[in-house]
C-alpha cells in the first residue's frame, strides 16, 4: 500500500477506535477493539516512512494536516499491542471486554521485551490476563503494583510509550512558545525554573545518545534531579516532571533499558525537546533558535546556496 492508502486507514481506524468518544471525557471510552489492527497498520508504514528517527511523529503530522484529532499514545499503545501479540485473535482474547484505560495500565507487563528481560513465566501474566474484564481500574493498578514489586527491580517495565507521549506533547507546546514568541509564558517558566535546572535536564537528556557518553554525563550530574516535581498534573509542569522522572529512573537502571529507550523514544525526539528547553532559557538562546530556524528554512527552499568546496 502507498502511503497515502496507510493514513487513510489509520484515519478510519482511529475513527473508530474514538466512536464513543464525547468531547472532554475520559480515553477510558475508547474502543479497544480495532486496537492491534491500527498497530498493524502503523507497521506497515514504517518501512516507507521518511523519518525514520521518529515515526510516530511523522504519522501524528499526517492525521494533523488530514484534521484527525489523535494523541500520540493511542498511536504507541496500537504499535505495542500490535508487537506483543502476534495475531488480532490471541489479542482480542485477551482485549475483548476491557476498558481502554485497564489496558493501557498492563501493556508495559506484556511487552516482549520486558518479559525477556525480567524472565517473566507466562503463568506469571495468565491470573492478570484472566482477571482484566472482572477487576476495577483501580483494582488493576493495585495488581500491576504489586506484579512490578514482585518482578520488576530494575525498571524494566516502564512505560515507554506514555514517556514518549509527555515528550511529544512537551515538544509541542514548547514549539508553539518559540514559534508565536510567547514571552508571557516563556518568563513564566523560567520563573519557576532555574537556569542551572534545565542545563541538567539537557544533560540528563544527552546522557541517553549512547553508552559512552552515559558514562561520561552520569559523573557530573546531580544524585538527583527534579526532587519534588508534581507529576500529577497534565499540563506542561505535569509533563516535564514525568519525564524528568523517567530518565532519573533509566538512568539509575541496566544498559539494556537505556537501549530500549533510545529505540522506544529515539533520540531524534529527545534531543528536539531538549533544543527547545535551551531554546526558552533566555532571550538571547531565543534569538539564535529563531535565527538558525529561518537559515535552515531558506536552505530547504533553495534561497541560500551552500557551495561545496573541490575536493
Amino acid at each position: 500500500m502507498s502511503k497515502s492508502h496507510i493514513i487513510d486507514y489509520i484515519s478510519k481506524i482511529i475513527r473508530k477506535i474514538q466512536s464513543d468518544e464525547k468531547v472532554g471525557s475520559a480515553i477510558e471510552r475508547y474502543n479497544t477493539e480495532h486496537l492491534w489492527e491500527l498497530g498493524n497498520l502503523i507497521l506497515q508504514y514504517h518501512p516507507i516512512a521518511a523519518d525514520k528517527e521518529d515515526i510516530t511523529g511523522e504519522i501524528m503530522r499526517h492525521l494533523h494536516d488530514s484534521s484527525i484529532r489523535c494523541g500520540s499514545l493511542l498511536l504507541r499503545n496500537a504499535e505495542t499491542a500490535r508487537r506483543t501479540w502476534s495475531s488480532s485473535e490471541e489479542y482480542q482474547g485477551i482485549a475483548e471486554g476491557v476498558s481502554y484505560g485497564k489496558l493501557k495500565a498492563v501493556l508495559p507487563l506484556f511487552d516482549p521485551d520486558f518479559i525477556l528481560e525480567a524472565d517473566v513465566k507466562k503463568e506469571d501474566l495468565e491470573g492478570l490476563m484472566r482477571s482484566l474484564r472482572d477487576l476495577t481500574y483501580e483494582q488493576v493498578l493495585d495488581e500491576v503494583r504489586r506484579f512490578r514489586a514482585k518482578h520488576d527491580s530494575t525498571g524494566a517495565s516502564m512505560d515507554f510509550d506514555e514517556l514518549y507521549s509527555d515528550l511529544y506533547e512537551a515538544t509541542e507546546t514548547l514549539a508553539n512558545i518559540v514559534n508565536q514568541k510567547d514571552f508571557d509564558t516563556m518568563r513564566s517558566i523560567r520563573s519557576k525554573y532555574a537556569p542551572d535546572f534545565l542545563v541538567e535536564i539537557r544533560r540528563l537528556i544527552a546522557a541517553m545518545k549512547n553508552e559512552k557518553v552515559f558514562q561520561e554525563q552520569d559523573k557530573i550530574l546531580p544524585k538527583r534531579i527534579g526532587k519534588g516535581m508534581n507529576e500529577s498534573t497534565s499540563d506542561f509542569d505535569g509533563e516535564l516532571s514525568r519525564i524528568v522522572h523517567k530518565l532519573s529512573l533509566v538512568r539509575q537502571a541496566t544498559p539494556e533499558l537505556r537501549d530500549r529507550l533510545r529505540k522506544r523514544v529515539g533520540i531524534s525526539r529527545l534531543g528536539e525537546f531538549s533544543t527547545l528547553l535551551k531554546a526558552i532559557s533566555t532571550d538571547e538562546e531565543l534569538r539564535r533558535y529563531l535565527r538558525g530556524k529561518r537559515i535552515f528554512e531558506q536552505i530547504r527552499l533553495g534561497h541560500i546556496n551552500i557551495k561545496q568546496e573541490p575536493a
